[in-house]
């Protein structure tokens, strides 16, 4: 595994005049957005000089008014924090932050890295859907970045429930990006914390959030524009009519990014958000192909282009599903149906999915069936009823 290089900012906890100190206050600062962070810059030539004008220049006193500035201790923290915890902090006017994020419309001013820091000039595509995917939209997403990691793009997601997580564990072993919400210290949500720390092992895990933050939901947009803003495309796999999928998909367009949706069943509501997406014109995928051949020239064949050390990866079992949570047989059910879409799946995929037994499941898909709410099919799949 390429090890990361340590982030140079022990100087700045002596030298509060640093640029790259300053540029940390002025980013922390509530009332410096990433749009009015370039603005200071590009008007004042440095973060240092913004600092210095404060008290003289009639636009920063009215800015800086009922926000103060961020103060030296605060900062100080943050770069304790991170460099105790092998982290890295990078701002947008530095060469190594990573080039097509930095050309968004809005970029970041400053990044929170751990991990992998040579995953983030990488090809990559990011891969998002709905958190209560069914388990045929998780296999889709497994395969996806499967096939993408070994065409040498990294995968980039959020590290939510469902399609994130899939993609991200599918990606471990050729190189995965998490952006989340809040400080990169915070594992959200908590069932996650096995696959955290797999990504800060042998991938990136990255936020515009300082240490320490814990997400709201505010910050979820704004993560999703940085998911687009590294990927040379998204793809949507399963997404309802007001998923965040549809979010980072706008937001791949606001950027000039390519955006691909999997077409799913009219019959599941999981599959609304990527449906419309195809009829408003999104790239209709059903293989890796549909996705390459999107792509410039240039980056349609990455795998001859980069060699990275590839991390000996041991996989994880499937997080112990508790079902003591799920109340009574009705919940269970429930639960199960969720697992299904109008895709037919092996009976014995679906019994993995849910960590039941093979005798436990064929009961309850019994009653299911009587209901009316499954269907069987020729090969031991079963399905949503039609």
């Amino acid at each position: 595994m390429v090890k990361n290089h340590p982030d140079k900012t022990s100087s700045l906890l002596q030298k509060h005049n640093s640029e790259r100190f300053n540029l940390l206050r002025l980013a922390r600062t509530s009332s410096v957005g990433p749009i009015t962070f370039g603005k200071l810059l590009k008007n004042f030539g440095s973060a240092t000089k913004v600092i210095e004008n404060i008290n003289d220049h009639p636009e920063l006193k009215s800015l800086f008014k009922n926000n103060p500035l961020a103060t030296p201790s605060k900062i100080e923290q943050e770069i304790a924090l991170t460099e105790r915890h092998g982290g890295k902090i990078v701002f947008v006017t530095e060469a190594n932050y990573p080039k097509l994020l930095r050309f968004i419309p809005d970029p970041p001013p400053v990044i929170t890295i751990l991990g992998r820091f040579d995953l983030l000039n990488q090809p990559a595509i990011a891969i998002v859907g709905a958190r209560h995917a069914s388990t045929a939209g998780k296999k889709i997403a497994e395969l996806f970045s499967s096939e993408l990691g070994k065409e040498g793009f990294v995968i980039v997601s959020g590290m939510a429930r469902g399609i994130d997580k899939s993609a991200h564990q599918a990606a471990l072993e050729h190189g995965t990006i998490a952006v989340i919400a809040g400080g990169v210290d915070h594992i959200y949500p908590q069932e996650n914390a096995d696959l955290y720390h797999q990504i800060k092992e042998h991938g990136v895990i990255m936020s515009e959030q300082p240490w320490g933050i814990v997400p709201q939901a505010g910050f979820f947009p704004r993560r999703n524009r940085i998911i687009s803003g590294l990927s040379l495309g998204v793809l949507v796999v399963e997404a309802g009519e007001k998923s965040g999928s549809l979010i980072t998909a706008k937001c791949a367009l606001d950027q000039g990014r390519e955006v691909f949706a999997v077409p799913g069943s009219p019959l599941d509501s999981r599959s609304y958000g990527a449906n419309s997406l195809i009829r408003q014109g999104a790239v209709l995928t059903q293989s890796i192909q549909d996705i390459i051949e999107c792509l410039p020239e240039i980056i349609k064949n990455p795998k001859t282009t980069t060699d990275v050390n590839k991390p000996q990866f041991t996989k994880h079992p499937h997080q112990k599903i508790d079902y003591s949570k799920l109340a009574d047989q009705r919940n269970i059910s429930q639960f199960i149906l969720e697992k299904l879409s109008p895709i037919p799946i092996l009976v014995d995929e679906l019994a993995n999915e849910c960590q039941l037994s093979l005798a436990d499941l064929r009961v309850m898909l019994i009653e299911l069936e009587v209901a009316g709410k499954v269907q069987r099919h020729l090969g031991d799949k079963i399905s949503l009823a039609l």
